[in-house]
């Protein structure tokens, strides 16, 4: 018989190695004279993101945490039990955290790498790491078997792949055999940082609290953890959670792409009745956009007040599965790809009409300093309802053609353009259904009869409210308005 992870790994929280198993290398830091040479750093030099980065007073790293874990399979009712183990890894981490220790809250926003080209998503946790004094760790989590099966030699697409085919110098003691390995290398890198024991640049900032968050697969790497039982595996000492919250974000229980493999031969979704995330001993927030909300249609966690099982489901209109509410723009491993001629990464078309400005990014910012209040304060996050389904996969819609019910961002509850499809580049874009499609002057003088100077009044009372009811920290709700102001400049 199986015996159970919680049999193997209570004690010790996953960390502890029997007697013949092989000793990890030392975690250490891999040098770098400037962020160039780290494979998708958080930004490259010269943009304004490193700007920002030097500005706030953070430096930007790059480390590498070896292991050894196991690879797991799901046993009957849903919870890991082990398949394999002894596995030996090394994975590297990017550590953006502030140069003075005594700048720093003590608050660890934790994150992954995608499996597709080592992508990152410091967009949507960047300015908030920045303004609260956190520090920033992302970690190499693995690749998916399709990013695996687009690889070929020369043109790697799954991150393992993608590292040594960078720098094979650089990354030469990068060890990532089985994807399966990334429950354990998340939960014992996790407790490291909790815990302090970490190469000595990083002594000085053990995690006093620690929150995941991570968007489209990397929300569903989340999920995942949780419901196969990981977050109950990985303990600290005393038997305390390693994780203060979770922010999952842009992914769903309703459709496969909602869970990440448990290992690397069982590519499957879970049976219908272990697909309702789970309940945990601290609170989870879910933030999907108006793509995954068409057809998350399936039995949902209700909404939980209290610290532990915790839960907030939030829909968001008006925006699609890649959007950040800021303009498209290449990131650093695209930058890095395009240069080294890596033939697997294509650019994406130009479409004609621009991405939506429904500001998911400024939501999820909101969002994590809302699971910072939960935990400090027992302050519960605001509610809201459902997005409105007409069919499966369809919106209802309102008089602008814009969807209804969800969070009302400000952009839907006193719109000057509709977001939807404005038939330019569907299917080139993969999820990128919703465009922004400015209202012309008529259409706008017919909304807001009274005129602009009112129009504006209004939104500067909306966004006032969103901030008083703790869905936008103020910075956000500023730039939003200045951006509006621009665009009633244009329409009214």
């Amino acid at each position: 018989m199986r015996k159970t992870v919680r049999t193997l790994l209570l004690i010790g929280a996953a960390c502890t190695l029997t007697a013949a198993a092989p000793t990890p290398p030392a975690d250490r830091l891999l040098p770098a004279k400037d962020s160039a040479a780290i494979y998708s750093p958080v930004a490259l030099p010269g943009t304004p993101d490193a700007d920002a980065i030097k500005k706030a007073g953070y430096v930007q790293e790059e480390y590498l945490f070896s292991g050894i874990g196991n690879i797991y399979e799901a046993g009957p009712d849903g919870r890991a039990t082990v398949q394999k183990s002894g596995i030996p890894y090394t994975t590297r981490a990017i550590v953006v955290r502030p140069r003075d220790r005594r700048k720093y809250s003590g608050v660890v926003q934790f994150a992954f790498t995608h499996p597709q080209f080592g992508s990152n998503q410091w967009t949507r946790s960047g300015p908030d790491v920045l303004r609260s004094g956190d520090m920033y760790v992302m970690l190499v989590v693995g690749g998916d078997p399709g990013t695996r099966q687009r690889s070929k030699p020369g043109a790697p697409v799954a991150t393992p792949l993608v590292l040594p085919w960078f720098d094979a110098q650089r990354y030469k003691d990068f060890v990532w055999t089985d994807d399966g390995i990334r429950w354990d290398a998340i939960g014992q890198t996790i407790i490291k940082l909790r815990t302090g024991k970490l190469p000595d640049a990083l002594k000085p900032f053990t995690a006093k609290k620690l929150y995941v968050s991570g968007w489209s697969y990397l929300g569903s790497i989340q999920r995942s953890y949780i419901n196969w039982g990981f977050h109950d595996i990985h303990r600290l000492p005393g038997g305390q959670p390693a994780v203060d919250g979770y922010l999952i974000g842009i992914s769903s229980n309703a459709v496969k792409a909602g869970f990440s493999p448990i290992n690397m031969d069982k590519d499957e979704m879970p049976p219908a009745d272990q697909r309702m995330l789970r309940t945990i001993d601290v609170p989870v927030i879910e933030l999907m956009s108006e793509n995954e909300a068409r057809t998350n249609t399936t039995p949902q966690r209700p909404d939980v007040d209290s610290y532990k099982g915790g839960h907030r489901l939030y829909e968001l209109g008006g925006t699609s599965h890649q959007d950040t509410g800021l303009p498209a723009k290449q990131g650093p491993w695209e930058v890095q790809l395009a240069a080294k001629g890596n033939a697997a990464w294509q650019p994406g078309p130009t479409c004609a009409t621009p991405e939506t400005d429904v500001p998911m990014r400024d939501l999820a910012e909101g969002a994590m300093t809302n699971l910072k209040l939960w935990h400090d304060k027992g302050m519960a996050p605001p509610r809201a309802a459902r997005m409105e389904i007409a069919e499966q996969g369809k919106a209802a819609v309102d008089q602008y053609g814009n969807a209804k019910g969800g969070v009302r961002p400000v952009q839907l509850a006193l719109p000057l353009a509709r977001y939807g499809d404005a038939g330019d580049c569907n299917g080139t874009i993969r999820f990128q259904i919703l465009r922004r499609i400015a209202f012309d002057k008529a259409q706008v003088q017919a909304a807001y009869p009274a005129g602009k100077a009112d129009y504006l009044i209004r939104v500067r009372a909306y966004l006032d409210k969103m901030v008083a009811d703790r869905w936008l920290v103020k910075t956000d709700a500023d730039a939003q308005y200045a951006r509006i102001t621009g665009y009633a400049d244009a329409t009214f």
